[in-house]
């Protein structure tokens, strides 16, 4: 985006490791027979390797010297596709050592109309090419917009699966959620699809994925993106099949609030000020940075929307927790005097379990647990909510019951623009830690999560 150097350094402060780019074949080639890596290719390749970031560079797109600039399907252009293929991986295989096949050619990148049987033809002349220049390069093909298997599989059945070291795909969802829309299983069939062609022990790279932020309804928030961002990666790593994910993409394209191009970014535009994926991005690369997953505590069944997992890190294990409704009580036995909390946003607290019980409120934001020994376990929670009666209707009172750790006291917060007003109990209903209120006559139907927490004598979080 014209600041390569800037835009490296704000990469390696969020502990991004990877970057996924183009050096086209219209680039190096523009005289027919004469290919000629640019200079700003070099500068930009070893700026990325000296600031730590490692590349995956694609090979892409057609050429107007071949097929009408269409897509490389002749013998001829992709003859010298893969000639290009070769110069790129012999004149950068001291500092690159990781490429992809086209971008997304069951799409309208690969014109005329897309053709996974010529598509894997120009797989294994890239394959070949790249490997004569360089056998220890990693070659990773497919790339679908999607998961799209019928295309994946017509490559695997023309024989892609021996032209490729790793399958690639960008199983966008946006807007709806990574649980939602079936992330975890979607994935699963596609290298079950692998597995059907002999690619069993190949991995799946997703080299793109994101969700933009533009103001209409296939956007999200900044900091639902944010959150995204850490369910979709947290959930990627608890499959063993999953070797690398790659956000799209780092900084957004332009500053059109409507363009869903001009939105993917972590970072904005013009000021390269961070946006909440960026925050989410160094606070997952802070916890389970070079961590291993260890096991699943929740869900526990198809009903439990709440999420939970552990993962090894190399100064202690670390858990990471959400719901996946935007709300739920996490309540795990620790032996910990306290534990750290780290929130997507970045937001700290330190909190005491209580008769060596952790109970949490879960929101749609992960959260991140750090500072206990031994194993953690689900275990009953030491606060509870109940509402009753429930349903409730337009100008009907209800009450909200917390249980609470003896000695506590009780805060309940909750949407301030809920149609609900809170009230003074009357005679015969006071009662500890219960909180009255009456609906709004003109509320619509809708859910009011309520949200309790206890802290001590001192103030402190319980």
């Amino acid at each position: 985006k014209g600041d390569v150097p800037r835009s490296f350094d704000l990469m390696s402060r969020a502990g991004i490791k990877w970057l996924r780019d183009e050096i086209s074949w219209g680039a190096c080639e523009r005289e027919k027979g004469k290919i000629v890596i640019p200079e700003w290719a070099d500068r930009y390749m070893r700026a990325a390797v000296e600031h730590g970031v490692t590349p995956l560079i694609i090979f892409d797109y057609g050429n107007a010297l071949y097929d009408e600039g269409n897509a490389p399907t002749s013998p001829e252009a992709q003859e010298a596709f893969g000639r290009y293929c070769y110069a790129l991986v012999d004149h950068f295989k001291d500092i690159c050592k990781h490429w992809e096949v086209y971008n997304e050619p069951n799409i309208g990148f690969w014109r005329p109309k897309p053709d996974p049987e010529a598509y894997a033809r120009l797989m294994r002349v890239a394959y070949a090419a790249a490997k004569s220049a360089d056998p220890s390069c990693t070659v990773v093909g497919v790339c679908t917009a999607g998961t799209d298997l019928g295309f994946i599989e017509s490559v695997l059945k023309s024989g892609g699966m021996q032209a490729m070291d790793a399958l690639s795909i960008h199983p966008y969802r946006y807007p709806g959620s990574p649980e939602g829309t079936g992330f975890v299983a979607e994935v699963t069939r596609a290298h079950e699809l692998m597995e059907r062609f002999g690619g069993k022990e190949k991995k799946l790279w997703l080299t793109e994925i994101g969700w933009p932020t533009q103001d209409d309804a296939r956007g999200v928030s900044e900091q639902t993106s944010g959150n995204y961002l850490v369910r979709m990666c947290v959930l990627a790593r608890t499959v063993p099949f999953i070797e690398r994910i790659f956000w799209y993409d780092f900084q957004d394209d332009g500053l059109d609030r409507t363009c869903n191009e001009h939105n993917f970014g972590l970072i904005r535009w013009e000021s390269f000020s961070p946006k909440a994926g960026y925050v989410a991005c160094k606070v997952l690369a802070d916890h389970l940075g070079g961590g291993q997953f260890s096991r699943k505590l929740h869900p526990t069944g198809e009903e439990d929307t709440r999420h939970c997992y552990e993962f090894e890190a190399a100064d202690g294990p670390v858990l990471v927790a959400w719901s996946a409704e935007g709300s739920g009580t996490l309540a795990l036995a620790l032996e910990a005097e306290e534990v750290s909390l780290t929130w997507a946003d970045a937001h700290r607290e330190v909190q005491r379990p209580v008769d060596g019980r952790l109970t949490l409120a879960l929101t749609d934001m992960p959260v991140f647990i750090r500072g206990w020994s031994g194993e953690a376990r689900i275990a009953e929670a030491c606060m509870s909510v109940a509402a009753s009666p429930q349903p409730v209707g337009p100008g009907e009172r209800f009450a909200v019951k917390v249980t609470a750790p003896s000695g506590s006291r009780v805060r309940l917060s909750y949407d301030p623009a809920a149609p609900i007003k809170a009230r003074e109990p009357e005679k015969g209903e006071v009662s500890e830690n219960t909180f009255h209120f009456t609906v709004s006559r003109q509320a619509a139907a809708q859910a009011v999560p309520f949200v309790a927490t206890a802290v001590d004598g001192e103030g402190k979080l319980l």
